[in-house]
């Protein structure tokens, strides 16, 4: 027989699971856990009165044993080991616009997360399912929105949600 583990998964790179790294956002404990998440940097750019896009910048990893550091798209990282594919929902939300130190708000935001996929970390099994379009979230909405759902039957083990594919338009996986 077996119980749900609910120690905590050390991340791995998503492109080489095989390859521990040092965590960016420490994760979650549970049997239902994120266990790493990328930050979203967009680098000093320009004021303008008008419409910009402005692609995240890709992340490091470090991978843990030997200190070299790799580029990736962002990711999250999640790990379900309840056992029985129960299925789960990973929702995001920006409760108030991007502000600076200083307090100016940049209103009328958006991020947008594109070429989401899952990629398994450990084990294989049945995906969770990735939407075919964008995920927007407005700046200000203060409601969830889904980027990805693992329906019943799919979504155990370990999972990497990429954002964009290295080499393939990663750098606009995650746009503000």
């Amino acid at each position: 027989s077996f119980i749900e583990n609910d120690a905590q998964n050390p991340p791995v790179n998503p492109l080489d699971p095989d390859k521990p790294i040092e965590p960016t956002n420490p994760g979650t404990n549970g049997p239902l856990s994120i266990n790493d998440a990328t930050n979203y940097q967009f680098g000093t750019q320009k004021m303008t009165d008008k419409a910009a896009t402005y692609s995240a910048l890709l992340p490091e990893v470090v991978d843990k044993d030997t200190g070299e550091k790799s580029k990736v798209p962002h990711f999250v990282q999640i790990t379900d080991n309840r056992g029985g594919e129960k299925g789960w929902k990973l929702e995001v939300r920006q409760d108030k616009p991007f502000t600076n130190k200083a307090g100016f708000s940049l209103k009328g935001t958006t991020i947008s997360f594109s070429s989401i996929t899952a990629v398994s970390l450990v084990g294989g099994g049945t995906a969770p399912q990735a939407p075919n379009e964008p995920v927007v979230i407005a700046g200000d909405s203060e409601q969830n929105v889904s980027l990805i759902t693992a329906k019943p039957g799919s979504g155990g083990g370990s999972w990497g949600i990429l954002f964009g594919e290295l080499k393939k338009g990663a750098e606009s996986g995650v746009e503000l």
